[in-house]
């Protein structure tokens, strides 16, 4: 269900998820793939900006939903057995994504979402409600008692009303807040992290938004182009992002060693923006 979904959280996801099981198209909601590197560096390294609440992109539901694609609406509800009531009302149209507590997320969904808000998708299924994860990618049925359990207070309510057509996937195209057209090479040196605390953390998150977005990079613009060299950068970037990870785990690891390798991300980022930015000069986009 989530296989080639590049939501930057649980509820894109699942939004991402729904649109594609309706048979509508998503890749155009990547549109704002290109976010440079200096964007990133000054949001998550000096800023301090947490990778779960990265908002340097409009999320996928606000877009679907400002284009009039789809309702969406956070409902607040103590009580589930009055959200039972509406999963066990509801026709096909409807989808709900309810709050679990971090507690079933953990032990029983096996999630590690960086928030505490984790939403799963959240269906009647014979005398039971199955609840979906994204990731890692579970499903399991529970019954009435286990999901009042669960239930932490509040859901959200989505119908799709249209489809994405194709003066949407324009008005995206024409509207990308980065544009690899304008892209411009970056360098950093040590002392662009004089006086940052946690500096090796929040690289650690600068590279999990990086991969997400490369991802996205890929699908979108190859969409328009033979951009099929990006998707052979993805190997490199999972690597980035494992590594960081690695060094946070270990946690003894010099600076020096992560200055390094986000030089190394930061060179081969150079690299496929400025490829890109020569195929796209020479094909015109539409």
């Amino acid at each position: 269900m989530f296989d080639g979904i590049h939501g930057l959280s649980c509820v894109e996801n699942h939004v991402l998820a729904i649109m594609r099981e309706q048979g509508h198209k998503i890749v155009p909601l990547y549109h704002d793939a290109a976010v440079p590197m200096r964007k990133l560096f000054d949001n998550l390294i000096k800023c301090g900006e947490r990778q779960e609440y990265f908002n340097s992109i409009a999320r996928v539901q606000d877009i679907l939903k400002n284009l009039g694609i789809i309702n969406f609406t956070l409902n607040h509800n103590p009580s589930g057995e009055n959200v039972r009531s509406i999963l066990h009302r509801h026709d096909c149209d409807a989808y709900i994504l309810v709050r679990c507590t971090p507690l079933f997320a953990k032990q029983s969904l096996h999630a590690r979402g960086w928030r505490n808000d984790h939403y799963v998708r959240a269906r009647v299924v014979g005398e039971g409600i199955e609840i979906i994860n994204d990731i890692p990618e579970k499903a399991i049925v529970v019954d009435s008692k286990t999901f009042d359990e669960l239930y932490s207070g509040s859901y959200f309510e989505m119908h799709v009303l249209r489809e994405l057509n194709k003066q949407d996937e324009l008005m995206l195209l024409k509207t990308r807040s980065f544009k690899p057209e304008d892209y411009q090479k970056s360098i950093y040196l040590k002392h662009d992290f004089d006086g940052i605390p946690n500096a090796g953390l929040r690289l650690r998150n600068l590279a999990g938004i990086h991969k997400i977005l490369r991802y996205r990079l890929a699908s979108y613009y190859n969409s328009y182009m033979d951009a099929r060299f990006i998707f052979g950068t993805l190997p490199d970037v999972e690597q980035y992002f494992a590594l960081f990870e690695y060094f946070n785990i270990k946690k003894n690891v010099s600076f020096e060693k992560y200055f390094r390798l986000f030089c190394d991300m930061n060179e081969a980022e150079n690299h496929v923006m400025t490829k890109l930015q020569e195929r796209i000069i020479t094909h015109e986009l539409s």
